[in-house]
């Protein structure tokens, strides 16, 4: 089995374990402690993430139950603090993922106390045969990912208690969310992330799903962490491993004010560390001094395989669109027809296999030959509209967008004829648009009332060339970017605040990378759009961050292999967070898979 990139370099991820509103962490004081570590991996800039029982259940010492949960109904002053410290924690960068629902099962006490969270097993459990159907696996996700929903909190992972599930279970986890935090149950992801490409099939169809296992396992009496540490000079694979944060809980002091009184912020006491002798000090120093990076899950797998979209049959590549035709914040599948548009509105977010809305007629039209469309919100309603350009005359014609359909042409007057690469462009704000004449001669078009008005810009890209256009150092101006198959080459001419520079800057493809298709999108939500390069025949997706001198950033971001085969490659925000998304479509098939991206932007 060929290694993944990602597992030859020298990352390491720590996720906490069994965080959950009960057990060691029911108390107000509990949390502060909590807190104290996560404010700790902040400041030490460690990311982090965090494996969430939604319910805690367990019996105690006087026989009744404790069972609370983030998904109570009428949550209580405890409860509504726990979920405010995990949202803090999200929006600080941690990953939170759904450690099961109750990591328990039964409802009386049994010798082993499988009956109490955190202990207890959830799937598979000895002498409770119910727990073995993938129907119960479907059961506890959909409820653990109810919780998350009603508190807020969206996760990014899945991880079953104490790893423990059966294959047909597993099928079931891959089908409704696109990682797994573990190992899998046929031991591909002992060492490192694996990529399993195949479909998955409970519910609707969706493409892949990653696993990534923990194999430096966690810190205990016989795997201490000094073991740990000496483990690394020779590991293979991913330094990844799993924490308990309890442990930590004797190297913290509540903090008092002057008149000796506990102090307290948000309702919840204050704790600081003693000093920076804890098992967590010693693993973050460690690991570093030993040359490892702690990096976020989302550096390891910046996108998660989510949704299928089946397109209607004979449905090509060239007919589609992606772009918020709406108005509700994200993008949806438009395909163009020669008779009409259809618009397949959607719902990205998990569980991936959720059903599929029906495609919608939004425009009953005959088109042209010479017709190309593409999407601009011309009325600036937040709405993107049609528009389209006959090549052959220039006619320039908008159908506007009321959210449920496209209205009737409106003429937009005149362009030249035979513009190539005609796209929408912004600068600072307005969006015009922009084209090449002639091959080789880039023109702008701004829109002035119910028409466009053509500027020349002097510049001539390579002939040949294909042109892109992106904001690729977040001032708000759109660069140019021509792609020249045939010099192997990326040509980028900065926007200066307008004005367009004649000399570009280069960026030269490696031997590896001139079989691949080139997308522009802002994929980590941080205002620059990043150099998308996908390879068909091997599934994998670089990242290129593009610098200040507009040169790639010297490590791309891998993603892959996912959507091997002959596929075209585009990208678009789906989920609505601000981040694009990778879409593969198979005209063969017609199937447009996606798999979104919940990056956190570059430290650059």
């Amino acid at each position: 089995m060929k290694s993944q990139p990602v597992n030859e370099k020298r990352y390491a991820l720590i996720r906490l374990e069994d965080v959950g509103p009960g057990g060691s962490y029911r108390t107000l004081e509990d949390l502060g402690k909590l807190r104290a570590i996560f404010t700790y991996l902040k400041e030490e800039n460690v990311p982090f993430q965090v494996a969430v029982i939604p319910r805690w259940k367990n019996i105690q010492p006087d026989g009744t139950w404790y069972n609370k949960g983030i998904d109570d109904s009428q949550p209580d002053d405890y409860m509504v603090k726990y979920i405010h410290l995990l949202k803090d924690a999200e929006r600080c960068g941690a990953v939170l993922g759904m450690h099961g629902y109750t990591h328990q099962y039964g409802e009386t006490r049994s010798e082993d106390n499988n009956q109490d969270s955190g202990i207890g097993f959830e799937f598979n459990v000895k002498n409770a045969p119910e727990t073995d159907t993938p129907a119960f696996a479907w059961e506890r996700f959909t409820k653990s990912l109810a919780a998350f929903k009603r508190a807020g909190l969206r996760p990014g992972f899945w991880e079953s208690p104490h790893y423990h599930h059966l294959r047909e279970q597993e099928k079931v986890f891959q089908s409704l969310i696109g990682v797994i935090y573990q190992a899998d149950v046929e031991a591909r992801a002992q060492k490192g992330v694996f990529f399993d490409e195949g479909e998955n099939h409970y519910g609707r169809k969706t493409l892949g799903s990653v696993f990534i296992p923990t194999p430096l396992d966690y810190i205990n009496e016989e795997n201490t962490v000094e073991k740990v540490i000496d483990k690394l000079p020779t590991l293979e694979g991913l330094a990844s491993m799993f924490f308990h944060p309890f442990l930590e809980f004797p190297y913290l002091h509540e903090v008092k004010d002057t008149q000796g009184n506990p102090e307290k912020r948000e309702g919840i006491p204050v704790y600081m560390y003693k000093g920076e002798d804890s098992p967590l000090h010693r693993l973050v120093s460690g690991f570093r001094t030993r040359g490892f990076q702690w990096v976020s899950l989302d550096r390891v797998v910046p996108f998660s395989p989510a949704h299928r979209i089946d397109l209607p049959v004979g449905t090509k590549a060239s007919a589609l669109l992606f772009g918020d035709v709406r108005g509700v914040g994200h993008a949806d599948v438009v395909v163009c027809a020669k008779n009409g548009v259809l618009v397949i509105p959607g719902v990205y977010q998990w569980p991936r296999n959720r059903p599929q809305e029906a495609a919608q007629v939004w425009l009953k039209h005959s088109f042209l030959p010479d017709e190309k469309m593409f999407l601009m919100d011309i009325n600036n309603d937040k709405k993107q509209d049609l528009v389209t350009y006959n090549r052959k005359m220039g006619e320039v014609r908008v159908f506007y967008s009321n959210g449920m359909n496209f209205h009737a042409p409106v003429s937009f007057g005149k362009l030249p004829s035979g513009l190539d690469f005609l796209q929408p462009f912004k600068q600072n704000g307005r969006t015009d648009l922009i084209g090449v004449n002639n091959g080789e001669e880039v023109i702008i078009a701004k829109k002035e009332g119910m028409r466009f008005r053509t500027i020349a810009t002097h510049l001539r890209i390579p002939s040949a060339s294909i042109m892109f256009v992106g904001d690729l150092n977040g001032d708000r101006f759109d660069e140019v970017i021509a792609c020249s198959p045939m010099e192997k080459t990326i040509f980028v001419y900065p926007n200066d605040g307008g004005q367009i520079r004649l000399l570009p800057s280069c960026l030269w493809f490696s031997r590896a990378e001139r079989e691949r298709q080139v997308m522009i999108g802002d994929t980590n939500g941080d205002g620059k759009a990043e150099m998308i390069l996908y390879h068909p025949e091997e599934g994998s997706w670089a990242i290129h961050q593009i610098d200040t001198r507009f040169r790639f950033s010297s490590h791309p971001v891998v993603f892959g292999p996912w959507a091997r085969g002959r596929r075209t490659a585009f990208t678009a925000d789906f989920d609505g967070n601000g981040k694009w998304d990778l879409v593969s479509y198979d005209e063969t098939n017609h199937a447009l898979d996606l798999a979104l991206s919940f990056q956190l932007p570059s430290e650059s």
